[in-house]
């Protein structure tokens, strides 16, 4: 996503925000999911 962001715009810099984003969402929702499994 981050990628297509910085073709379409030019703008490097706010695409790595978006990488880094997406980064802390994926290991945030990836604890969730397992502390829910450990709790079922």
């Amino acid at each position: 996503m981050a990628d297509t962001y910085v073709r379409a715009t030019k703008n490097s810099t706010l695409a790595e925000e978006i990488k880094s984003f997406a980064k802390t969402f994926h290991k945030k929702a990836t604890e969730a999911l397992e502390a829910s499994e450990k709790n079922s």
